[in-house]
């Protein structure tokens, strides 16, 4: 081969290897692998790993790289920190697609397109990931959940212009504000109780120290603040979180748990007195540490959302059961990159809520989740239009039903946490 043809094989031989590097994934190398003591024992071409020749540089069998960074080691650092903070097209491809064209992603994976997208499970657990960090950060001053700190407040006076109005009893409206107070203790900080309207004074209790007698309101209170009886409208009941001082409404919820503490009969109650105790107990303690609570729960958030997804992939089985060619992996990988979506949309609804308030961002997030859901059964399972409706439906209330034992699920294995 005379010097000509030499070269521009040479040049066609680094081409190849070029567009071969490119199709993989990865850059050709700029510095070759230095000699080394420790070199493979296959002769050069040949994967060092398996023995297979290399058609490029990963081997089709094995899947190892060729390479053998024998190299300075600052040039590997340099390569390392640009391939991590190199975003891949596949990123920008599937989010894309994902969130913009509902069901589209899912159909290709399906049908073997699967190298321009993100695998469904690392999809998965990124957007997973991505809203359960976020969501406390976000949700710092209650966007999302729309706390109204005068909410115990307001409450209040609706009871007392119910009893007013005469719509309930004496008795029910005393419950019903014991059952406020209960509900106020798991408040974090200190909380002052303002009764109005009707109260008479004999009915605003305070908490004693001695384990369940009322004191008058012309006496100390906890506070040690002597209270006036002709102010009974504006006597202030504070409750202190602490440890060596339960608010009013434990005692209340306690008292109504447990009455043999207080001298008091068991005829409102039923179940064994360990039984009642233990979850006396385990009521006061969570109202002294609301925050562990809260943190417990979040931590079960994400382990309950995770056996959520095959449950899905279930539902989807049964709606569809009848179709023919559908398996449990087509449903699994389908449920797996909606709830991608989901967490994704609800991220956006988060920030948006900061803007616009919680009721807006709520509002557009349920809108296009199930639009997105009756698109995803439409693109991926071709139904109609008015099959695609009554599955959705149909989704919406077992799935549903669902969601709310997972709730209850975390919230219950947060407070057994604690």
């Amino acid at each position: 081969m005379s010097e000509p043809d030499l070269e521009a094989a040479s040049r066609t031989a680094a081409e190849h290897a070029a567009a071969v590097a490119a199709a993989a994934g990865t850059r050709a190398r700029l510095r070759p692998s230095r000699a080394s003591a420790l070199r493979p024992d296959t002769p050069e071409g040949v994967c060092a790993n398996c023995g297979a020749a290399l058609m490029g540089p990963v081997c089709h069998v094995c899947g190892q790289h060729a390479d053998l960074y024998k190299r300075p080691v600052w040039s590997l650092i340099g390569a390392s920190i640009s391939d991590m903070f190199a975003l891949d097209g596949r990123v920008a491809r599937t989010l894309t697609a994902l969130m913009a064209f509902p069901g589209r992603v899912t159909r290709d994976y399906l049908k073997g397109r699967r190298g321009r997208y993100i695998p469904p499970f690392r999809l998965y657990l990124i957007a997973s990931l991505a809203f359960f960090l976020i969501l406390p950060l976000v949700n710092q001053g209650g966007a999302m959940v729309g706390y109204d700190p005068n909410g115990s407040q307001i409450a209040r006076e609706r009871l007392d212009q119910a009893l007013a109005a005469g719509q309930m009893t004496e008795d029910e409206h005393r419950s019903a504000l014991q059952a406020i107070d209960a509900l106020a203790a798991f408040d974090t900080g200190s909380q002052t109780v303002t009764p109005s309207g009707p109260t008479s004074a004999d009915e605003i209790r305070a908490p004693d120290t001695e384990g369940g007698t009322s004191a008058p309101p012309d006496q100390a209170t906890d506070a040690g603040t002597p209270q006036d009886p002709e102010l009974d409208a504006e006597t202030v009941v504070t409750f202190r979180m602490g440890e060596d001082e339960s608010p009013a409404g434990i005692e209340a919820l306690r008292r109504t748990l447990v009455p043999e503490e207080f001298g008091e009969t068991t005829v409102t109650v039923t179940g064994s007195l360990a039984a009642r105790t233990f979850i006396a107990n385990r009521i006061e303690r969570l109202a002294t540490r609301p925050d562990r609570w809260a943190a417990e729960s979040l931590a079960w958030a994400p382990r309950i959302m995770f056996v959520m997804v095959p449950l899905f992939a279930a539902l989807l089985g049964l709606v569809y059961a009848w179709r023919r060619g559908f398996l449990y992996f087509d449903h699994l990988i389908t449920a797996l990159q909606f709830h991608a979506a989901i967490f994704i949309a609800m991220l956006v609804a988060m920030t948006l809520s900061l803007v616009t308030g919680p009721g807006f961002a709520v509002l557009a997030f349920f809108i296009y989740a199930h639009v997105y859901l009756y698109r995803l059964l439409r693109v991926v399972y071709s139904s109609g239009r008015v099959q695609a409706v009554l599955r959705v439906a149909a989704l919406d209330l077992a799935y549903g039903f669902l969601i709310l034992l997972g709730l209850t699920a975390v919230v219950l294995l947060g407070a057994v946490s604690v």
